[in-house]
């Protein structure tokens, strides 16, 4: 197949799916500009609220949408079961489509809508146990299964893993490897456990309240990660932060609209700040300053991801800390004062950072331990996420081709050329 062919790819939006499912693997088929992406409802431009309360936009409706090369069907609520019309989309587009994923109990979905049967699957455990009686053959697999175009898998790092397959079986392999190494796909199990065993899940909590910085220009895979893991937790209430309420577009339309339905000045205290790389006018961006530095005085975990880091740094608040962003622009931590100390995941008191993408998964576990104690980070990590990355190829700075180390090096210095001069300006208005 032709690396410069045209690929229609569809996500299935729901009230109550797991935006995660999205978003992450989104950003995966993201990186071919002749990669077509469809956000799927029955009606389009429809406002869908997913878990966690995370709001997302469809583009296009049942009806509407073309044939698919590509089908994800991820985690839903227990309404899509019922939907007739959300049934008979998957059974015409899953007979079209070269290849078909199922998520957690999107795998279910697939099944009770005829297009599984007799194929080896894999699922999130719970949804293995309820497929007990089906004619599937079933694989208790933390990573993705493969049957013919059909590739199923649990949450997080299984479904982002299915992803990269799909991506390298329409494109080339060095570009399956530029994707990993620029979303810094090297990520590790942070809470492991010395045998395999199933956890029970502790004793609820009190509730927290999470702010997540949603303004026009994000990148959603740098909040997703850790919306997904404090989500785990009972009664978090996320408040989704931009100077005024509405839609906001992902950076150079990189990624689907989400909802902020909070302005930063009717945000309650926060007990957690997520905060995602954004257009970097928002590191020099007053009032965005201004609001980290009252939040964070009686916030207990300050969460920055990728670029996000140097809007936290702006505010001076990461000045003699440890801390940690992106490959790309690393070098520039001293510009906020911050340490290097090259880890993928930084903690430095309540101030946590890491790199981009499934940097958020590991960064969120860890404010998890902080928040509520290893119990539940790992109880989290294993039971509900089964975070288990198993990476295509695991390209890091350690083991990347000549060829991507120069491309990197070239996007680094327009990168750090973009960002330096808002740095400069925030950091003096940081100080004021």
């Amino acid at each position: 197949m032709s690396i410069l062919k045209k690929i229609n790819i569809g996500f299935i939006l729901t009230p109550g799916f797991r935006p995660a499912d999205v978003i992450e693997l989104d950003a995966v088929f993201r990186f071919h500009p002749r990669n077509k992406v469809f956000y799927l409802s029955e009606d389009s431009h429809s406002k869908i609220y997913g878990k966690s309360g995370m709001g997302m936009v469809s583009d296009t409706s049942f009806e509407d949408c073309p044939k698919l090369d590509v089908l994800v069907v991820g985690e839903m609520d227990d309404s899509a079961f019922f939907n007739e019309s959300l049934l008979s989309f998957i059974v015409k587009q899953s007979h079209q489509a070269q290849y078909v994923i199922g998520i957690s109990n999107g795998v279910k979905l697939l099944y009770q809508a005829g297009v599984l049967s007799q194929q080896q699957v894999t699922a999130d455990r719970r949804t293995l146990e309820d497929l007990k009686t089906s004619d599937l053959r079933l694989v208790d697999e933390r990573r993705f299964v493969r049957d013919g175009k059909f590739i199923t898998s649990g949450p997080s790092t299984g479904a982002i893993e299915a992803a990269f397959f799909v991506f390298d079986q329409f494109r080339s392999t060095w570009l399956t490897k530029f994707t990993e190494f620029t979303l810094e796909y090297d990520a590790h199990i942070q809470f492991p456990l010395k045998k395999e065993i199933i956890l029970d899940k502790p004793l609820d909590l009190k509730a927290l309240n999470v702010g997540v910085l949603t303004t026009p220009g994000l990148y959603l895979p740098d909040i997703m990660g850790a919306v997904d893991v404090l989500g785990s937790l009972p009664n978090a209430k996320f408040y989704y932060l931009s100077n005024e309420k509405g839609t906001s577009n992902s950076i150079i339309n990189f990624g689907a609209q989400v909802i902020s339905d909070t302005t930063f000045d009717e945000c309650p205290q926060l007990d957690v700040l997520i905060v995602g790389a954004t257009h970097p006018r928002y590191v020099s961006n007053e009032r965005v300053i201004k609001f980290i530095l009252k939040q964070e005085k009686k916030a207990a975990s300050v969460i920055s991801v990728c670029a996000g880091t140097f809007i936290i740094g702006a505010t001076g608040l990461l000045r003699g800390r440890n801390a940690a962003t992106n490959y790309h622009q690393v070098s520039d931590l001293p510009m906020i004062g911050a340490k290097i100390a090259g880890k993928e995941v930084e903690c430095d008191g309540k101030f946590m950072s890491a790199g981009p993408a499934v940097g958020s998964y590991e960064v969120g576990l860890k404010a998890v331990e902080v928040l509520a104690g290893k119990e539940w980070a790992q109880y989290i990590e294993h039971e509900v996420l089964e975070f288990s990355p198993n990476p295509l190829y695991g390209t890091n700075p350690r083991n990347a081709s000549k060829s991507i180390l120069s491309v990197t090096h070239f996007a680094s210095f327009f990168l750090k050329r973009i960002y330096r001069p808002f740095i400069k300006k925030g950091l003096a208005i940081g100080k004021s």
